[in-house]
């Protein structure tokens, strides 16, 4: 009897290192970086593998994906001849690689609502489930949209609105607003407005005219610029007339008028004082 209690506290010698099965230590909790090493270096079965991986709380399902996502990544690469990264990606560089498939899921935070903006129109919810639920940014990218009670987005990231004119910038539609005249830059200038999706990526943002209009450029910069200027200097060169003369002039233009005599002004005598 106690030999068979014996057996069942025992682990099962199959499943621990090489190191651990003569000694008849207890299996020690791997990291999840060294789980990956685990099969090859003791070739266990894929029985004995999934086994090490429940003893470590991973999640089997989860580390087929990840390894199917990582050949069929590095199937592509081989076929393109692409060099491999000696250092993991940065945090930009990821996401501008999501960003150039979930370009229809960004979103826009307006500072008055709760809620976001995106693609086409649509307003959408972060899921409360979400790692970014408590401090979103105001731009976000969403790996999937789930529609239930409402809209929601799930697997929010935030990203920075230049990141979308690098990765769409196929994409945008383009306005120049309000063409104008500027001294001091010396050309005209408009402001440009850009849009994804019907979502705003930035606005105001001066741009030379003359690159997309020379003739209406030329134009403005005649108008503007020359005749304005020539007014403007004879205005300042014109010599400065005195108020005593200026009143003069004034009176002198209406010198044909008739003058109403003394006591009289308008037609009217004012000279009359009621008792």
């Amino acid at each position: 009897m106690q030999k068979d209690q014996a057996r069942k506290k025992a682990p099962n010698q199959a499943f621990l290192p090489v190191a651990q099965r003569a000694s008849g230590a207890q299996p020690q909790p791997a990291p999840p970086s060294a789980l990956a090493d685990a099969a090859p270096s003791h070739k266990l079965s894929n029985r004995q593998y999934e086994q090490l991986l429940r003893q470590n709380f991973i999640n089997v399902r989860r580390v087929r994906e990840w390894r199917d996502v990582h050949s069929q990544l590095l199937t592509v690469v081989a076929e393109h001849k692409w060099e491999l990264n000696p250092k993991p990606a940065s945090y930009e560089e990821l996401h501008n690689s999501m960003l150039a498939g979930l370009l229809g899921n960004i979103g826009f935070k307006p500072e008055e609502e709760d809620v976001y903006l995106g693609a086409r129109g649509i307003k959408f919810h972060r899921h409360p489930g979400a790692h970014l639920r408590k401090k979103p940014g105001r731009w976000i990218v969403c790996a999937e949209l789930v529609e239930t009670t409402r809209l929601f987005g799930r697997g929010i990231a935030n990203i920075d609105p230049t990141w979308l004119e690098e990765v769409g910038g196929h994409l945008l539609k383009k306005q120049l607003l309000d063409p104008h005249w500027e001294k001091k830059a010396a050309e005209v200038v408009a402001f440009e407005r850009a849009t994804l999706y019907g979502l705003v990526v930035y606005s105001g943002r001066r741009k030379p005219f003359d690159k997309v209009d020379p003739q209406a450029a030329r134009e403005m910069f005649i108008r503007q610029a020359l005749v304005a200027a020539r007014c403007a200097a004879r205005m300042a060169q014109a010599p400065a007339v005195p108020g005593s003369q200026r009143k003069a002039h004034r009176q002198g233009g209406r010198a044909g008028a008739q003058v109403p005599p003394p006591g009289r002004a308008g037609g009217r005598r004012t000279d009359l004082r009621l008792l």
